[in-house]
């Protein structure tokens, strides 16, 4: 853990282990650079960051190493450096770890047994002359920790580079690496971060109305042109221009519509070939035709008359009316078609007539009373069947007889008649048919009688209807009134 001189947190690391771990010594350079010391046993992450640093094995969970580790001052892990390995038992004494100004590292400490003390690739073993796990032996360790530099030379160059090492190099290369000393006696290694730059060609691609102006040329034809320059690194650099040179175009369209179409903000409703001048996406003229085809939506009307019922797209109409049907043409427009429907009622007929002697009926003559039927087609041209309840009156004749006495008179039909013979009239009766009466006259003669009588002179007797008041035989007829009137 780090405080700063105030007391204030600054930082803390911890080693990963799931073993021992047993710090002794903790120490700091001029660089403020941290250093820690001690032993463990099994195996130990020293990299207290995110990264992994394994030193030991877990399969030596008995043995002890000695171990130091550095960190930045900011508690960046450095390094880590065991030594002492696969002793029994190494161990040191608190504050027996030193730091000299060259950064020199010194080590006192004891173990047992023998061990390699060489924390590097190398081997160098240290062995206890009496092989026994309770007899220790000192050690004392020095390690260098010069301050080796490293630094990278960046050089970008055309063709090739001649560098410290003598060499000529044609290509580029980051692995090259040349050691000189630094002021502090340690190794600097300097690594050549070399860049060749070879002669470029860059080709440009273009496109252009008519003509286009470069490299202070005018080229009207499509094709691939050559510039020679130098690039920015002063090497030799050809620019190659992919020239397209558009001419102006034009674009043809069929479209088919309904009605009416709006196209660049006007609306057509004829068909027809339009013209659009435009700009192409190019930036160039470009003229638009187009063959426009314009289909009318369909408006018809249809009169049917019909009996009784009507069929029409799928639906049966009983009454008159007015229908509309909505479809569309072949060419996709709408269509309405309207239907004026006239229904006419098919229809029965009951009539009743009355006749005398017979009845002449659409070509039928009937002479008896009863029901007869008709079919037949109405003024609408629809069905009709006539019933007809027919009545049928015999005409009457009688005959009757009228005695009358001679001199008498009968009034017949308007007439006085006084004489024998037969008398007919037709009369219409109350069934409205010929009506024949016939009276035969039949005249009887008169009584006779004869009256004897005397009267005084100078007198005067009334007989039947005059008076007599003479001698003699006279001959007087009764007036006879009218006794009958037929």
């Amino acid at each position: 853990m780090k405080l700063d001189s105030n007391g204030n947190f600054l930082w803390a690391k911890s080693f990963k282990t799931n073993h021992q771990v047993i710090g002794c010594t903790i120490k700091t350079d001029k660089y403020g650079d941290v250093y820690t010391s001690g032993f463990f046993n099994g195996e130990v992450d020293f990299d207290p960051g995110p990264g992994i640093y394994n030193l030991g094995s877990f399969l030596l969970p008995l043995t002890y190493n000695i171990f130091i580790s550095k960190l930045d001052s900011n508690g960046d892990y450095v390094w880590t450096l065991d030594f002492g390995k696969y002793t029994h038992y190494g161990w040191y004494p608190d504050n027996s770890f030193f730091l000299d100004k060259s950064n020199n590292l010194y080590l006192i400490g004891c173990f047992n047994i023998s061990g390699d003390f060489d924390p590097g690739p190398d081997t160098f073993n240290l062995i206890v002359p009496i092989q026994s796990y309770d007899i220790v032996d000192i050690f004392v360790l020095k390690l260098s920790q010069c301050q080796a530099s490293a630094d990278t030379l960046k050089v970008s160059t055309c063709h090739s580079y001649t560098w410290f090492d003598g060499k000529t190099y044609t290509k580029s290369t980051d692995t090259a690496k040349y050691i000189i000393e630094n002021k502090a006696g340690c190794d600097s290694i300097i690594t050549l971060n070399l860049t060749i730059l070879k002669p470029d060609s860059t080709t440009v691609y273009h496109e252009a109305c008519k003509n286009y102006e470069w490299k202070g040329n005018t080229l009207a034809q499509s094709g691939i042109y050559q510039y020679d320059t130098l690039n920015v690194q002063g090497c030799d650099s050809t620019v190659l221009l992919n020239l397209t040179i558009t001419k102006p175009d034009t674009i043809s369209i069929s479209y088919a519509t309904c009605d009416s179409y709006i196209w660049h903000n006007y609306q057509y409703e004829q068909s027809g070939i339009y013209f659009f001048d435009t700009i192409s996406t190019r930036g160039c003229d470009s003229t638009v035709m187009l063959n426009l085809t314009i289909n009318d939506s369909k408006k018809s009307e249809s009169f049917q008359t019909s009996c009784d019922s009507y069929l029409w797209n799928g639906n049966t109409y009983t009454q008159s009316g007015i229908y509309q049907y909505k479809t569309q043409t072949i060419s996709g427009c709408d269509s309405t078609i309207t239907l004026n429907l006239t229904i006419n009622k098919s229809n029965n007929i009951a009539l009743s007539q009355s006749a005398c002697d017979s009845y002449t009926w659409n070509g039928n003559n009937y002479d008896q009373s009863g029901s007869y039927t008709y079919q037949t087609i109405n003024s609408a041209g629809c069905d009709s069947m006539v019933t007809i309840n027919l009545i049928i009156t015999d005409h009457i004749e009688r005959s009757d007889t009228i005695n009358i006495c001679e001199g008498d008179s009968i009034k017949i039909f308007g007439n006085w008649i006084a004489k024998e013979g037969e008398i007919s009239e037709i009369f219409t009766s109350s069934a409205g048919c010929d009506s024949i009466q016939t009276y035969n006259i039949s005249v009887r003669p008169l009584p006779s009688g004869q009256i004897a009588g005397r009267i005084c002179e100078g007198d005067s007797v009334y007989i039947i209807d005059r008076w007599f008041d003479t001698p003699g035989t006279f001959t007087v007829k009764k007036p006879i009134l009218p006794v009958a009137t037929a």
